[in-house]
């Protein structure tokens, strides 16, 4: 699936026919390039230079490899970086597309996005242009738009009462991609991830609300534009790293990402690979832009996404995982829990990170080589090595270390990885034999739980940081 092939049905249906970047920006976005080539280009209703004259927006594509030796927290933070892009795009108004633009656009997502819009409306396909029609010429910014949708909802009965608030939740980010809101941010020439929708974490006050906003969503060879939920992406690593026979490319590829913001191992990788790696690259980045709200001070769930990831590297191939302080038979979706007030990877942190502390018992025992080369390189001994690594990167005041050690760092994770995946068998027979290695980690009733704020009662996550001046 070439990326352009499915960019430009995509954005062309929503009048993005050009793409221009500022002179504050330069050097940070890629053109998309011309249409030569492009069969499908010609299926999409064309934009004249009169039309893109009444105030549509255009949004240049934010290019991963443009920051190459930077750290995917610099990549975020940076002036001309991902929240600053975010930040004014939740700003900036744009006006609603109209039904064909919309319902030729909404059908380039993929076709579990389209069902969502369709099943939530009255009339279906039919209910979604009506919509579209009703709204078509009218103004609003990512973070406002559901409510003009609501209001179109409620005057066009298009959804019963109960649900007009669900509905227009659904529909915004799609009207406001479509209609030239987001970010959009270019991996490779088949990897990119959209991003619509989130606030800006400035007004403390909002600062709970502001952390649940936004919508990012991942489009790779094995699907169209998709914003995974966390149970999703955990099946479809689950399934990649079962049967993948060697690991080290993949977790090379993840730790050059995050280290160096290096997309160039995607397109050696088989498809499924590129495809799970470009949804967790779209997850992480919502998460971290959560963190950043918080002054990288709370909500760090961006670390949980990635532990669960290298984790998986026994878990997936083993089938095993802890549940409720026991060991027992399941996969990395069993990391996903639902709490009281919220659900996410991180509502079975306690559970996940005994497992973390268990696997790399048995590495420490085996190959003390690996583990101790990891260690040096993050400057923190003993513990859980996986969550220490995510803390190291994610320090804000660590960045220049990450980067002096970039190179070493990724060969080090990768050759750990590569053997916790191929370890699976034994490592399931030392915990069954040994027992689950006690979670040490201090931080574990200190950070909070998931999306589920009110499940742990957690000290401030900087005071905890402040602990580990690495």
């Amino acid at each position: 699936m070439n990326i352009k092939k499915l960019l430009l049905n995509l954005l062309a249906a929503a009048s993005l026919a050009a793409f221009s970047a500022s002179s504050a920006l330069a050097g940070a976005y890629a053109q998309l390039g011309d249409y030569v080539g492009v069969e499908t280009i010609a299926e999409v209703p064309q934009v004249s230079a009169q039309e893109t004259d009444r105030g549509d927006r255009y949004q240049p594509w934010l290019s991963l490899a443009s920051f190459k030796g930077s750290t995917f927290l610099q990549f975020l933070s940076a002036p001309n970086g991902l929240k600053a892009a975010f930040d004014r795009d939740a700003k900036t108004p744009f006006n609603f597309v109209n039904k064909e633009k919309f319902l030729v656009g909404a059908a380039q997502f993929d076709p579990a996005v389209y069902a969502k819009l369709a099943k939530s409306i009255k009339g279906g396909e039919q209910g979604m242009g009506e919509l579209a029609d009703a709204l078509n010429g009218a103004q609003a910014t990512s973070i406002t738009a559901s409510g003009p949708i609501a209001d179109k909802l409620k005057t066009h009965n298009l959804a019963s009462p109960s649900r007009i608030g669900l509905t227009a939740v659904i529909f915004a980010p799609v009207f406001a991609l479509l209609s030239g809101s987001g970010v959009p941010v270019l991996l490779d020439n088949n990897n990119y991830f959209l991003n619509v929708g989130y606030k800006s974490g400035a007004n403390p006050a909002e600062l709970e609300k502001d952390v649940k906003s936004g919508r990012s969503y991942g489009a790779s060879p094995m699907h169209k534009p998709l914003d995974v939920s966390d149970k999703y992406y955990l099946q479809e690593l689950h399934q990649y790293l079962t049967s993948a026979p060697d690991a080290a490319p993949f977790y090379k590829t993840m730790m050059e990402l995050l280290v160096s913001c290096d997309p160039s191992g995607l397109a050696a990788l088989p498809a499924p690979a590129q495809g799970v790696l470009t949804d967790f690259t779209a997850v992480y980045a919502a998460e971290l832009d959560r963190y950043a709200m918080t002054g990288f001070k709370k909500h760090p769930w961006q670390n949980d996404l990635a532990e669960a990831t290298l984790v998986s590297a026994f878990a997936a191939p083993s089938e095993r995982v802890v549940i409720d302080g026991k060991f027992v038979k399941g996969d990395p979706t069993s990391f996903f829990g639902v709490g009281t007030n919220g659900s996410g990877i991180g509502i079975r942190r306690k559970d996940r990170r005994t497992l973390q502390a268990s696997v790399l018992e048995y590495e420490r025992l085996h190959h003390p080589e690996l583990v101790a080369k990891v260690e040096d390189l993050i400057g923190r001994k003993g513990g859980d090595v996986f969550h220490n690594v995510m803390l190291f990167l994610n320090y804000p005041s660590n960045q220049p270390k990450v980067q002096a050690r970039a190179v070493e760092l990724v060969r080090a994770m990768t050759a750990l990885m590569a053997q916790v995946h191929a370890d699976s068998v034994q490592i399931t027979e030392h915990i069954v034999l040994g027992g689950l290695q006690n979670q040490q980690e201090a931080d574990s009733a200190n950070e909070t739980s998931g999306h589920a704020d009110e499940d742990v009662q957690d000290k401030d996550y900087g005071q905890f940081l402040a602990q580990y001046a690495f």
